[in-house]
């Protein structure tokens, strides 16, 4: 499998977050219309992880309890939106996170956002 770290590690790792959205849904999950074909494509060469839990309902203290591995009240960002303080973002700027990790690796890492 050709890799996309510089380290040439046989593993690509492609995290794929998508907020507000049902399994129920979505065709690898055996939903009969064709509402996600592109992932559909990645769960049949991928891992399918069937049980997700998150630690509140916010995309922001959710998202940085992903790429940490920490709760929010220990990452700090408790808050979303325009509602995260400059303190917030101070303590999280501290915590070590998953992108950090895989670059210290030589991977090369990237955010797609809405935003």
């Amino acid at each position: 499998m050709p890799s996309h770290s510089r380290n040439n590690s046989p593993y690509n790792i492609i995290l794929i977050v998508v907020d507000a959205l049902r399994k129920r849904n979505l065709g690898f999950y055996g939903y009969n219309k064709p509402t996600s074909p592109f992932l559909d494509m990645f769960a049949k060469k991928g891992v399918i992880f069937e049980n997700a839990y998150s630690v509140t309902n916010a995309t922001d203290p959710s998202l940085t309890t992903i790429l940490t591995g920490r709760y929010p009240l220990s990452h700090g960002i408790i808050s979303h939106g325009e509602k995260i303080t400059s303190d917030q973002i101070s303590k999280v700027l501290r915590v070590p996170c998953l992108t950090n990790l895989l670059k210290g690796h030589d991977y090369y890492t990237l955010a797609i956002d809405i935003l």
